[in-house]
Order: structure tokens, then sequence, then C-alpha cells
């Protein structure tokens, strides 16, 4: 769900998607949030998967215990390379990558004030403004 496409110049697509999968865990099922690579020659083609170097060629981006559930994906490439925002509720994560393949995580928190307490709602589904150099211009 809550797919995140990246549209190259040659028109190739690569996209990302959220899934649920479910494992033991001292013999109880924990559900926890998987982040899938996909990628088509264009946007209206096929798309396959691409695995990555995280759990089960999922990207490597939490899931189990390791630090928040993440889902809502926002992708985009800058200067620097490719980058990704998730919902990990109720703040933020980001991940990094030079070849949108291959994923580095910071699984701390961070974003602006949620107001949770005041009734507020959390910072679901980021949307990223980008500059003319693809980088980050504000959230």
């Amino acid at each position: 769900s809550n797919p995140a496409p990246f549209i190259f110049s040659n028109g190739t697509v690569i996209m990302l998607s959220r899934g649920k999968d479910n494992t033991w865990v001292n013999q109880t099922v924990v559900k926890y949030h998987n982040i899938w690579l996909y990628r088509a020659t264009s946007w209206n083609a096929t798309y396959e998967w691409v695995p990555s170097n995280g759990f089960n060629g999922a990207l490597n981006v939490g899931g189990l215990s390791d630090g928040p559930l993440t889902e809502d994906p926002v992708l985009w490439k800058g200067r620097r390379g490719f980058h990704i925002l998730f919902h990990s509720a109720p703040d933020l994560t980001h991940a990094w990558s030079e070849d949108g393949i291959i994923w580095d995580w910071n699984k701390m928190t961070m974003g602006p004030p949620n107001h949770m307490d005041d009734g507020g709602g959390d910072n679901e589904r980021p949307r990223v403004v980008v500059d003319d150099n693809g980088d980050r211009d504000w959230v």
C-alpha cells in the first residue's frame, strides 16, 4: 500500500510499497511492516521486485524490534543520492541510498511537533518539496 514512485528522465520507475509480515518471536506471532522496492521500464509497464539489503529482501529500514515501524514512504533524489522520509508514528525517520537499492536508515525519530496531547494528529503521510537541485526544501 501507499506506493512511492521515482521516475527517471528516461521513464524508468522505481517504486516503494509497504507490506506486512508475520513472524514468531518467543512463541508469539508478531506483525511488522516491510518496505519493498519495485522497478519498471515505464509507469504503466509491469513492475518487478528488486531485492534489497533488509530482512527477506525488503529495504533495511526497520521492522521487528529494530526501531520504530516505517510506513507512508516519500521518495526523492537529490545531489547526494536517494532519500526516503517515513511516517514512524508519531514522528518521522529518514533513509538514504547512493543507488536506490541498498539503503541505510536512521531509526532515531525526528520531525515537527505532533501535538498529540493537544488533540492534533501525528506526522502521517509526509510530503517533501524539493528545490531545483532535487534537495529537500521543506517537509
